[in-house]
């Protein structure tokens, strides 16, 4: 099974049997999946800042820093490779602590997507989290690798 590692600032997609996006030290960072069940596509996104108002200029240089640009790329290229809006899940890992309500995480729910599944970490920093997504199958996993603090 092919390992697509997904690094902070970067994103993959995939619908080829047997690949595994992969995002490792979501210490303070996010990993962000969209998955289509039906279409089997899947996509990662592994950002570091809320918003991209907070530093245009690195924005510019690199729009998969932030949730909101981000998030908008990983939406269009999960679409592109086929994936449906109205059908895709979001799951989100790491940095559940500053995952609070009016926070990094809200990219999604403006953009009207469901999540899947339960938050991790309900209120706990957690340092060393990684995330992993089976497009072909859908699964995925959270996981912490060293310890989290209340």
């Amino acid at each position: 099974m092919p390992e697509m590692m997904v690094r902070m600032g970067e994103l993959a997609t995939s619908a080829v049997a047997g690949d595994v996006l992969v995002s490792l030290g979501l210490g303070s960072c996010i990993g962000l999946t969209l998955y289509d069940p039906k279409t089997k596509v899947g996509g990662m996104l592994h950002f570091q800042l809320p918003t991209s108002t907070l530093d245009t200029d690195r924005a510019r240089q690199n729009p998969l820093m932030f949730a909101d640009t981000g998030f908008a790329h990983l939406l269009k290229e999960v679409t592109t490779s086929g994936g449906e809006k109205r059908r895709l899940k979001v799951r989100m890992a790491g940095a559940a602590q500053i995952r609070s309500p009016g926070s990094r995480g809200r990219a999604p729910e403006r953009a009207r997507l469901p999540r899947a599944g339960k938050r991790s970490g309900r209120n706990r920093a957690c340092r060393g989290a990684a995330s992993t997504l089976r497009p072909r199958s859908g699964a995925s996993r959270s996981s912490t690798l060293v310890r989290c603090w209340p």
